[in-house]
């Protein structure tokens, strides 16, 4: 059974929000985009519900393609954005 120290998981967590961050900051999603990283690496993401499905499954592909990512849930359950 392999075990992650304390500290190898705060870096996987930190790796991963740190893709997160580059993700939404090169288009522009913090107006329509909250999320979550978990210590594993895990990311969950919530979009605005008008968020137009090409930009919402570019994001999404692009985050889940790093290897650095364990996995994402994704919805578009966050309030409209005016920019939609």
């Amino acid at each position: 059974m392999l075990l992650c120290t304390t500290s190898a998981w705060a870096d996987r967590q930190a790796n991963a929000e740190h893709v997160v961050t580059t993700v939404l900051f090169d288009v522009e999603a913090d107006e329509f985009v909250s999320y979550g990283v978990r210590r594993n690496g895990f990311v969950d993401l919530t979009f605005a519900r008008n968020t137009p499905d090409e930009i919402y499954t570019q994001i999404i592909d692009t985050i889940r393609a790093h290897p650095d990512v364990c996995g994402v849930l994704a919805g578009k359950s966050g309030p409209s954005c005016r920019r939609f």
